[in-house]
């Protein structure tokens, strides 16, 4: 069987024997609509909400935000931000009252490469495009439930009218990304990251769990807060083509997305196998280490203990964040990552804690950028490619080996059937 798996921007293909394939898993991808015709159909009937050129007449905003996710997630903005921006202006709003804020909450600023490929230049030409940073520019606009004060973006907290857009895939902490997770982590400052995720632990804080999800409800708190009114987010596919379109009220139009997710991602198995062969399904879903664990995690729910995840992600921005490397580091075996995140939880550091709990119980091979020395600080098991990865589960594992192959493991909620 040829198996083709995104690598950075590239394919990478090889060939495994019809015996060891277990199954060849995806989401759904079929397409009945053109994009920019479902587009338009959600925002000409808003879920509990108003349309947005009607909720521009009411508030008559002197100014917008529009909250968008960073390079770590491929979003079609070229499709969803022009027929949002077209509403506006039809409504009397001119392009200098428009900020468009790149919600990257704890992550690394946009490079203006990437801003560029994201948006296009007659976006970032016409409007104003900045980076978040939740470690400054932020002003306080109350405090949450649990007592944590609530930053966000000061040119979002000045804005009269916010707008998010966004996609909805299965997350680990919020059930699905999307809706108000665009104020908190998106905008928000690092200290209410940290408390949102420093319950990761709380068994209703997973992937596709939203209803009670802590992690989730927070969020929704935040959004509140925050004044977020309108939100358009679509569900893609792996080729990132638009199957589904929401938009109007923050917490609704979400929840009606997310059905829609649950039915496209859900993939069920009769059994766990040894091996799972997996790839984050590329640019930018493998730009480093921290978006790539999303994949390994999935990976590891349809794997066997003590089996063996052989992942291809190319990582070329290396760990991805800073504390999580300096921890990786400091660790000289899994447990004392767990264990420190155990003491005290610190943004970044939870990756790692993350991780460890995966190679307690799995052997993980990784193909990627790195070198041999980043690999096994992570504590997995270093190959220059895919073929040498694969002989490698063969001599462990034996030529009869059974193996899932999931092409783009962020897409899937994999679940066993017994």
């Amino acid at each position: 069987m040829n198996i083709k798996l995104r690598y950075g921007n590239k394919n990478i293909e090889f060939s495994l024997k019809d015996e060891n394939v277990a199954g060849v898993l995806y989401p759904q991808s079929k397409i009945n609509k053109k994009a920019e015709e479902i587009i338009a159909q959600a925002m000409s009937a808003p879920i509990s909400s108003e349309p947005l050129y009607k909720i521009v007449e009411r508030k008559k905003p002197d100014s917008v935000a529009i909250i968008i996710s960073d390079a770590t997630r491929p979003i079609p903005y070229k499709l969803m931000l022009p027929p949002v921006l077209n509403e506006l202006h039809l409504a009397g709003i001119k392009s200098q009252q428009i900020t468009i804020i790149i919600g990257t909450g704890c992550h690394r600023a946009n490079s203006c490469e990437e801003t560029k490929l994201a948006l296009g230049e007659d976006i970032i030409r016409e409007y104003q495009v900045i980076n978040h940073n939740c470690d400054d520019e932020l002003t306080s606009i109350g405090r949450l439930t649990d007592g944590t004060e609530l930053l966000i973006n000061t040119m979002a907290a000045k804005a009269n009218l916010k707008i998010a857009l966004g996609s909805i895939i299965p997350h680990k902490l919020a059930g699905y990304s999307g809706g108000s997770k665009a104020i908190l982590p998106g905008i928000s400052g690092r200290a209410a990251i940290t408390a949102n995720h420093s319950m990761m632990n709380d068994p209703r804080a997973a992937e596709g769990k939203w209803l009670n999800n802590p992690v989730r409800r927070q969020m929704d708190e935040a959004a509140k807060l925050a004044g977020l009114e309108y939100i358009l987010n679509v569900v893609c596919n792996e080729n990132n083509q638009v199957m589904v379109a929401v938009a109007g009220d923050v917490e609704n139009a979400w929840q009606e997305g997310v059905k829609h997710c649950q039915q496209i991602s859900s993939v069920s198995v009769p059994y766990k196998c040894p091996v799972t062969i997996i790839s984050c399904g590329g640019y930018p879903r493998d730009l480093n280490v921290y978006q790539s664990i999303k994949s390994i995690t999935n990976a590891s729910k349809l794997t066997e203990k003590r089996g063996t995840i052989v992942v291809v992600a190319r990582c070329q921005d290396g760990y991805g964040d800073d504390i999580f490397c300096q921890w990786l580091k400091d660790a000289f075996r899994p447990e004392d990552l767990i264990e420190r995140i155990n003491n005290k939880f610190v943004l970044g550091g939870h990756k790692g804690s993350v991780v460890a709990d995966i190679v307690k119980r799995h052997e993980v091979v990784l193909v990627s950028d790195l070198t041999e020395k980043e690999v096994k600080n992570l504590f997995m098991v270093y190959q220059p490619n895919i073929n040498s990865a694969l002989r490698y589960v063969e001599k462990k594992h034996g030529p009869e080996y059974r193996a899932w192959v999931i092409p783009y493991a962020g897409l899937v909620l994999p679940k066993v059937e017994r």
